[in-house]
């Protein structure tokens, strides 16, 4: 015996569908069309549950002793693949499926390694050159490695004479920073500095007792300097902020400009774009 709820159920969701269906004849879709659409819907894992919370109500409302309402047909619980859930739990990753996976550039395909390389990632730039070499030498993998590392090698050739600004303004930051704190805190030091560049009169006897005072009385004239040149470096950063938002880099994309167009007039046999965007994604080093 069916109890009258499940009967309720099954006439609703057949109305539902119907009334589905009058809509895509009167919106002018084919038959084909609402077939799948029923399909996904009959599917859809919210249509699942309903299933299962209808049933779970019809059987407590029963109780003991009463028959349960009927699982539906196997053909309303058709499952698409392509919108296929699983029913427990997450789906997890499979053997194959993880022994496939490319550990290294040189295991990517090439509509991946083409992807990766307009990112600038080095390692894809690094391959995309090597399969290049040997579409045009037809050579082995090996001998393109020789060959890329000869033309990586000629892009950074010279390049310490660019990198000179860099690294003098990082010494010359790094110096002045650790030099601040015995200028401003140790007392033989600040009063060397003030004999031989500030002549302030020194203070009295037992007025540089402490660490702290010495800086009270460096601070004179270290303030200026020191406020002054933090001002300058805020209006610096703030004017390299604005031109990272244009796309500008003055220096740094004339110095690289310049090595790409020597790196393809030295290797005139390979691609020029290639080359260019090769040398231009590299570092200086």
């Amino acid at each position: 015996m069916i109890r009258i709820s499940a009967l309720q159920t099954l006439t609703s969701i057949s109305r539902h569908r119907a009334k589905k269906k009058g809509l895509c004849v009167a919106f002018g879709v084919s038959d084909s069309l609402v077939k799948i659409m029923q399909k996904r819907s009959l599917a859809s894992p919210a249509y699942r549950r309903f299933l299962v919370r209808n049933k779970r109500a019809a059987m407590t409302a029963a109780g003991p002793g009463s028959i349960s309402m009927p699982e539906p047909p196997a053909t309303q619980m058709h499952t698409i693949a392509s919108i296929a859930t699983p029913t427990t739990g997450f789906e997890t990753t499979s053997i194959e499926t993880a022994k496939s996976m490319p550990l290294s550039f040189a295991q990517l395909d090439n509509v991946t390694l083409v992807t990766l390389g307009r990112l600038n990632v080095d390692g894809a730039v690094t391959e995309i050159l090597k399969r290049h070499i040997m579409s045009v030498d037809h050579v082995s993998y090996e001998e393109a490695e020789k060959i890329s590392d000869k033309i990586n090698a000629f892009n950074i050739e010279g390049m310490i004479v660019y990198t000179m600004p860099y690294k003098v303004g990082m010494v010359v930051a790094a110096s002045a920073a650790f030099a601040s704190f015995p200028l401003c805190f140790h007392a033989d030091s600040v009063l060397y500095f003030n004999e031989n560049f500030v002549t302030m009169d020194a203070p009295g006897a037992g007025e540089l007792d402490t660490w702290l005072e010495v800086g009270s009385w460096a601070w004179n004239w270290m303030e200026p300097p020191l406020g002054q040149i933090s001002f300058v470096l805020l209006c610096m950063q703030y004017v390299r902020g604005q031109m990272v938002n244009l796309g500008i880099r003055p220096f740094t994309a004339h110095v690289k400009t310049r090595r790409a167009k020597r790196l393809v007039e030295k290797f005139p046999q390979y691609n020029a774009e290639l080359l260019s965007h090769f040398s231009q994604s590299g570092s200086f080093s």
